[in-house]
């Protein structure tokens, strides 16, 4: 049987030179996460890639980069404005100005590849590899896709997608396949308050996402109050600015660990029984390949409603459980988490359905098929 070769090995035993490859996504942790992802599985193989990561000036790009440890570039970039839309008069300027400025980065770091993981920091870059004859491939973390994948399809080899509805949606622009997204191993981590969790209890999660949400936490606080509420163990990622007003609300039991943010999550989602929280995609590409039920309040002013449309798509698979933030109360989410907790079978499909939509393997297939464009060049 002949031995089938990983495209990185396959370009190694040619003799190429290095493969050069940059990712270019910013402005939410939902692009700069698989951003990450990608880029730790592209420098971990055997033949490592050199992998530049470009950001933009707004967001956490730069944090979140100089964090990582990788080499990285921040471009000042424009972003569409939706709510004053009259300031996208001088948008066409300032994308050509930025795409300049990306073309020069582009000739200096001379990638193969240039992926784009969506955002407002990925457009530049991208147009400039397009521009310069480089390989282009997006990931695209959405069910809907963003704006920024929709308006680089058209200059794309490939479009790696999570979901079947975004592959739909982007049509015949690109060739399109459905990786899943990027996202960190699941190597469990240890817990420093696993001990405080009572273990005659199940372990319910709350995330707002890397902010906390406000709307989430305001039911929670309510819930938590009633009495007959069933008791269980509590991990809340409260966000940085309600942290405070949630940890003083009342006098919390041990067995609730009430944090601004967790990191990292491998130390938490081993722990859970059931999650509540928001609908971004990362969120649900690592809930689903975590296995854990869950009750999803989308985030209702997501552009395109995309949360929404996320949190459907795990719905219908039988994982999730949605709540729209307008129908949210404190005494449906109680009915809502005693009805899981009381019900461990129902529980068990949930978890089965969300660990058959995950696709934990997506870093390293979108590394193959990166790698594989540079052994076609």
């Amino acid at each position: 049987m002949p031995h089938e070769e990983s495209p990185d090995q396959g370009v190694a035993r040619r003799g190429a030179g290095e493969v050069r490859v940059v990712i270019a996504g910013g402005g939410t942790g939902g692009h700069l996460m698989p951003a990450l992802a990608l880029a730790r599985e592209l420098v971990s193989r055997p033949r490592p890639a050199r992998v530049t990561l470009i950001g933009g000036d707004r967001g956490p790009d730069r944090e979140v980069y100089a964090a990582s440890g990788l080499p990285y570039r921040i471009l000042s970039a424009p972003r569409v404005e939706r709510a004053r839309w009259w300031r996208n008069a001088v948008l066409p300027g300032r994308l050509a100005s930025a795409v300049l400025a990306a073309r020069r980065l582009v000739a200096e770091l001379d990638p193969h590849v240039v992926v784009g993981t969506g955002g407002y920091a990925s457009a530049p870059p991208v147009l400039a590899a397009a521009l310069a004859g480089r390989r282009v491939v997006l990931q695209e973390q959405n069910s809907r896709p963003g704006l920024a994948t929709r308006f680089l399809a058209r200059w794309a080899d490939l479009a790696c997608v999570q979901f079947e509805s975004a592959a739909q949606a982007l049509g015949t622009k690109t060739e399109v396949e459905l990786t899943g997204s990027p996202i960190a191993p699941q190597i469990p981590s240890d817990a420093h308050f696993a001990g405080r969790l009572d273990p005659a209890l199940a372990t319910v999660g709350v995330f707002g996402g890397s902010q906390g949400a406000r709307a989430i936490n305001d039911v929670v606080l309510e819930l938590t109050a009633e009495p007959e509420v069933p008791r269980f163990n509590l991990i809340w990622q409260t966000g940085a600015s309600d942290h405070a007003r949630v940890a003083a609300a009342r006098s919390w039991p041990p067995s609730a660990v009430i944090e601004p943010f967790f990191s990292p999550m491998t130390a938490v989602y081993p722990l859970l029984e059931l999650i509540v929280c928001r609908a971004g995609a990362m969120t649900l590409a690592e809930v689903a390949a975590w296995g854990i039920p869950s009750v999803l309040v989308p985030y209702p002013h997501a552009t395109d409603d995309h949360q929404t449309k996320n949190a459907r798509e795990l719905e219908q698979r039988g994982a999730a459980i949605v709540l729209p933030e307008s129908e949210l109360s404190a005494r449906r989410l109680a009915n809502v988490i005693a009805g899981l907790l009381s019900d461990p079978e129902r529980r068990a499909r949930m978890a089965a359905a969300a660990r058959a939509a995950a696709r934990p393997d997506a870093a390293r297939v979108i590394a193959d098929r990166v790698l594989a464009l540079v052994e076609a060049a």
